[in-house]
């Protein structure tokens, strides 16, 4: 493991390999695994550098990690590779849209409920938007349903994990879906990117929207295969898996 300081309150963490370079040691590449996070134990398993670490999770303060997972590693070449698999499981890559008046490109992906049919989980990135803005991810869930307008309860979990409740903006075009505020952006793609490596994994989120007139609509997705399937997304937006 290599540590370095900048000089501000930062510590970066890369993990490191070296080779035996004709009996002397050769640094080969390195990968970046994060800022004041805590690495209890790394083993080499046929031929992958399998770290557990302790890193901060969604909403959490930099000093006070709590959430571990593990990374797996392999070198191939002269780069440090994450192995994340090629299952993109029920996934499915929507054609890339180009607005013919900005320019603006939007690339996506998408997964239908699998107890409520007409409930779809969408994940966009923004690139190349009007004004030099810098690229942006949305996630998105398209009930199936008129909801109303504004802004609407939205309730999301996890598996067993603690229930989170926010103010999701309906969509002001069909009034179907209701878009994630940027906190809840960040925590819902936290878990999505390391649902399989937490050292206890998540694969199921249930999801609520209590609609204009009181009444509600729940729906689940199995999110098995978001870091595969999300590779699109991640070459113009970033996405903590890559």
């Amino acid at each position: 493991m290599l540590i370095s300081q900048a000089g501000g309150t930062g510590i970066f963490v890369e993990v490191a390999a070296v080779v035996n370079a004709q009996g002397q040691p050769r640094h080969a590449a390195s990968a970046y695994l994060g800022d004041r996070i805590k690495i209890p134990s790394w083993a080499i398993q046929d031929g992958r550098i399998v770290v557990r670490m302790i890193t901060q999770g969604p909403n959490e303060g930099m000093l006070n990690p709590t959430h571990e997972v593990i990374r797996t590693f392999r070198l191939e070449g002269d780069t440090l590779t994450r192995k994340v698999g090629d299952d993109t499981g029920s996934w499915v890559q929507y054609d890339p849209y180009t607005d013919p008046l900005t320019d603006e490109q939007i690339v996506g992906i998408g997964l239908q409920s699998y107890d409520y049919a007409e409930a779809h989980l969408l994940v966009f990135c923004r690139h190349n938007q009007p004004e030099g803005r810098a690229s942006e991810l949305d996630v998105v869930i398209n009930w199936g349903a008129y909801l109303g307008s504004g802004e609407l309860e939205v309730l999301t979990r996890f598996d067993k994990r603690d229930l989170q409740r926010d103010q999701w903006e309906v969509s002001t075009t069909d009034n179907r879906a209701t878009f994630a505020p940027p906190w809840e952006v960040s925590a819902l793609l936290w878990y999505m990117v390391n649902a399989s490596s937490l050292v206890e994994p998540v694969s199921n989120l249930a999801a609520r929207v209590v609609k204009h007139d009181g009444t509600w609509i729940t729906a689940q997705w199995r999110i098995d295969g978001f870091p595969a399937a999300s590779r699109p997304l991640a070459e113009h937006c970033y996405l903590p898996v890559y």
